[in-house]
């Protein structure tokens, strides 16, 4: 184990052991995720979750264009907090040339996402 003082910050901690944050593992696994939804792999009901934003306008728009995912309208605090609303938030917050990968490349995807 690691022997510093109970007041420094864990982020060195972090990279001398090689892992991620509990935070940043979510992030990966939400990515990887919707990653597997863009490229049409995931089950159906969890696919069901998300609308790209090209459905929910019958015109072309600049968030369409981009494959960012519709993120819903949210009126209880349940909802803010819902995989759905934050999926598309993490999704929409990756560059589009990194949404546009065939594969999830996981040592680069790293360093890149995080």
């Amino acid at each position: 184990m690691y022997f510093s003082d109970y007041i420094s910050h864990s982020a060195p901690l972090f990279a001398c052991s090689r892992i991620l944050p509990i935070k940043m593992l979510y992030f990966k696994l939400v990515d990887s995720s919707l990653h597997n939804i863009e490229n049409h792999c995931a089950p159906p009901n969890i696919s069901e979750l998300f609308t790209h934003s090209e459905q929910v306008h019958s015109y072309s728009t600049r968030f369409s264009v981009a494959g960012s995912f519709h993120i819903k309208r949210a009126r209880t605090n349940h909802q803010l907090l819902s995989f759905s609303r934050d999926g598309a938030k993490i999704w929409n917050g990756i560059p589009p040339e990194l949404r546009k990968l065939t594969h999830l490349p996981l040592k680069t995807g790293d360093r890149f996402l995080f």
